[in-house]
C-alpha cells in the first residue's frame, strides 16, 4: 500500500491488495470495495464506500476512513459486515496503519498551539488505547518495525525533522533535517525514512541514530513515491524512467531512458511507486507503457 503522506482516497482505482486470503480492490471510477477470491476472482462481498473513501487493512478489519478525518468505519474482512462506525478525530486528521497485520490504528491532529495529538485505537473495538501530544505539525508516513513515523511540517509546509513514537513506550524521537525540503513523499525500511522532495533531492534519515544519513539531488522535479527492496531505493520519474539508488550510501546506481510520448509533452497526473518483484523491477511510464527490468544490475539499465 502506499503509504506516503498517508491518507488518500481510495475510491477510483485504488491498488488492490492481498490479506486474509481474500483480494480487496476499488475498481477504477466505481465507490464500492470488492473483496474477490484470489484464485478464482468470484466476488465474496463489497461495501459502499463513497462516504468513507480511504482503505486501510488491519489485522481482520477493514477500516474506511471518511474525506475529512473525522469519521471511520469498521468492516470485519472475512464478510464486509459492519463492526462499529464513530467519530475518532476533527477535521484535517491524518491515519496510519501497519497494512495486513495486528496493530494499532492511528490518527494525527493538528492543534492550535502548535501540536499534534497522536491517538493509538484498537481496531476491533475503536477505543483509543494512548495518546501524545509531539511538538510541531506532524502527518503521518507509515507504522513500521514497532514504530509510527511521522513528518514535521514548518510555517512554510516545508518537511523540517522526522519524527518517530514508540508504539510499546510512547516514547517521542525527533530528528530535525539540516534543511527543509519542500512537497515531500516518504517511505520506511526499518528504522530509516527514505523522502524524496518535489525539487529531487532525495534523502535518508536514521531515527535510531538521529541523523541524516545522506542527501542525493536526483535532478527528478517529480517522481512517484519511493520504494525500498533490499539495499535499493527506487523511484519513478515524471519523464518516465526509473532510478535505482544504493540506500545505504545515497549514490545513483542506474537509471533507464525516458518514456515520454512522441510529440507534445506528456505529464501524468499520477506517479505509482514501482513495484520490487524478485529479481526485477517493474514500473509504469507516460508513454502508457509498463515495463520490467532486472534488479541485479542497474548499471547496464
Amino acid at each position: 500500500m502506499k503509504t506516503a503522506g498517508t491518507s488518500g482516497p481510495s475510491a477510483g482505482g485504488a491498488e488492490p491488495f492481498l490479506a486474509n486470503g481474500l483480494l480487496y480492490v476499488v475498481p477504477y471510477g466505481s465507490t464500492r470495495l470488492e473483496a474477490r477470491d484470489p484464485a478464482t476472482g468470484a466476488k465474496r462481498w463489497d461495501a459502499d464506500i463513497s462516504g468513507c473513501p480511504t482503505v486501510r487493512y488491519v489485522g481482520d478489519a477493514v477500516l474506511l476512513m471518511s474525506p475529512d478525518g473525522r469519521r471511520v468505519r469498521s468492516l470485519d474482512s472475512a464478510t464486509g459486515a459492519e463492526r462499529w462506525t464513530r467519530r475518532l478525530a476533527e477535521a484535517g486528521s491524518f491515519w496510519a496503519a501497519s497494512s495486513g497485520t495486528d496493530g494499532p490504528l492511528f490518527v494525527a491532529t493538528a492543534t492550535d498551539d502548535h501540536t499534534t495529538t497522536v491517538r493509538a485505537i484498537d481496531p476491533g473495538t475503536g477505543t483509543v488505547l494512548w495518546e501524545k501530544h509531539p511538538a510541531g505539525t506532524l502527518n503521518p508516513v507509515a507504522v513500521s518495525g514497532g514504530a509510527l513515523f511521522l513528518l514535521s511540517r514548518d510555517s512554510d509546509d516545508a518537511t523540517d525533522a522526522v519524527v518517530r513514537v514508540d508504539i510499546a513506550t510512547h516514547a517521542v524521537r525527533r530528528v530535525p533535517l539540516p534543511s527543509p525540503v519542500e512537497q515531500t513523499q516518504a517511505t520506511v525500511a526499518g528504522d530509516t525514512v527514505y523522502l524524496i522532495a518535489y525539487t529531487g533531492s532525495l534523502l535518508a534519515v536514521d531515527t535510531r541514530r538521529a541523523t541524516q544519513l545522506w542527501r542525493l539531488e536526483t535532478s527528478v522535479t517529480r517522481s512517484s513515491p519511493p520504494v525500498v527492496a533490499g539495499n535499493r531505493v527506487y523511484l519513478s520519474a515524471g519523464d518516465g524512467r526509473l532510478l535505482a539508488v544504493d540506500a545505504a550510501h545515497g549514490v545513483l546506481l542506474g537509471q533507464t531512458k525516458l518514456r515520454m510520448r512522441s510529440g507534445a509533452a506528456t505529464l501524468s497526473s499520477l506517479l505509482p511507486a514501482p513495484l520490487a518483484a524478485p529479481g526485477e523491477v517493474i514500473a509504469s511510464a507516460p508513454d502508457g507503457s509498463v515495463f520490467a527490468v532486472d534488479s541485479r544490475d542497474p548499471s547496464r539499465w
